[in-house]
């Protein structure tokens, strides 16, 4: 990590007091995976779902994103609400 960049209290790196983000995908860089790993289990006790940190093959940094597992529960949640969008229409 560049000397020029400084860990935020909540673990993310900043350049001159604000987020730094990459580039590519727009996260929030995180320099250490022990901070990652920190912001995603604060991030899940908000409810944010199952948040896993991950390197980025881009940037190199830290970021947090939900994990294949929770992509699956949300792809099984949303052919749900299809069904029950058709079901709906066929009651009208």
């Amino acid at each position: 990590m560049p000397s020029y960049e400084q860990v935020s209290p909540r673990g993310a790196t900043e350049i001159g007091g604000a987020v730094n983000r990459c580039a590519t995908t727009g996260k929030v860089r995180y320099g250490h995976m022990e901070t990652a790993v920190k912001a995603a289990e604060k991030m899940k006790l908000r409810g944010c779902g199952s948040m896993e940190p991950y390197n980025c093959r881009w940037c190199g940094a830290w970021h947090i994103g939900h994990g294949q597992r929770s992509a699956t529960v949300l792809l099984g949640k949303l052919r749900l609400l299809k069904q029950i969008k058709v079901s709906f229409n066929l009651l009208k």
